[in-house]
């Protein structure tokens, strides 16, 4: 079953094809990654299923569902998604970026997040595992864009001084 989070949006945020979360828990779900999404610029998605998938398998899977949904393109400019698929079958997880995610986030600190999830999912907790990875996403994606923003910082402050210094010597 799929929960919109908002009608204005259009977009679905949690599929639950293996049908392992509650109503309210979908729902729930489906707010947080709205939220989270609102606040990252990014689309932050939960998908679970039963088609006995992992790895490559897998991330073709979920890349042909951001493809519909969200206008993923093969070489992922098109759309700013980021995707965490749990396959109950296979008993495997994994997570898909495109666009500003995939290139915002190491590969290291996906495994972080997943291996965090993975956690409450071993607990049969598949609500907390969904929420601690779009919990890690957002983190992710927040402070990144904080020190995208100011790594530079000495160097901007730099060129702003000797702008300033030849604007007044020239007067």
């Amino acid at each position: 079953s799929e929960v919109m989070a908002e009608e204005s949006t259009g977009k679905t945020y949690v599929i639950d094809d293996a049908g392992i979360l509650s109503t309210s828990e979908e729902q729930s779900l489906s707010e947080l990654c709205k939220k989270a999404s609102d606040k990252c610029q990014v689309d932050i998605i939960v998908i679970t299923m039963n088609q006995n998938l992992d790895y490559s398998p897998m991330d073709t899977y979920l890349r042909s569902i951001l493809e519909k949904q969200y206008g993923y393109n093969g070489t992922g400019s098109n759309c700013d998604a980021v995707v965490y698929g749990i396959d109950m079958t296979s008993r495997a997880d994994r997570i898909v970026t495109s666009g500003r995610a995939r290139s915002s986030i190491s590969q290291s600190s996906l495994d972080s997040i997943r291996e965090s999830a993975e956690d409450k999912l071993a607990e049969g907790d598949y609500y907390a595992g969904c929420k601690k990875y779009i919990n890690g996403i957002e983190r992710k994606l927040n402070v990144n864009m904080l020190s995208r923003l100011t790594y530079y910082m000495p160097v901007k402050i730099l060129i702003s001084l000797v702008a300033a210094v030849i604007a007044v010597s020239a007067m």
